[in-house]
């Protein structure tokens, strides 16, 4: 019985075993802490994030293609006065933007 105890297996269970599961015991508790850590970590920041994007999305860009609609919306109503579908008109209005803009042509060219 005594000789026993000197034929490894005590040996290898107080060092191999004892180590790996001691290891394993310390790579899990580091897993649980630092790695899950994270991860959840960087769950809760995207979840902040994708709250603070769907924040600026509904006010900003939302915001900014309702009052584009509006804005068009409102000044079509002046611009209906321009559309009459008449050919003389379109053409005093071409002629109206061929003086204003050879006008800014000259004052930009005087300078």
């Amino acid at each position: 019985m005594v000789a026993d105890k000197y034929d490894g297996a005590e040996l290898d269970n107080a060092t191999v075993l004892d180590g790996t599961f001691g290891a394993g015991k310390g790579l899990w508790a580091v897993d649980r802490s630092v790695v899950d850590g994270a991860v959840n970590g960087a769950a809760k920041i995207t979840v902040v994030g994708s709250w603070f994007s769907s924040l600026t999305d509904r006010t900003v860009v939302d915001g900014l293609v309702n009052l584009v609609g509006w804005i068009v919306q409102e000044s079509s109503l002046a611009f209906r006065k321009f559309q009459t579908g008449l050919v003389q008109n379109y053409a005093l209005l071409m002629l109206f933007g061929i003086f204003a803009s050879v006008g800014v042509y000259l004052l930009l060219l005087a300078r």
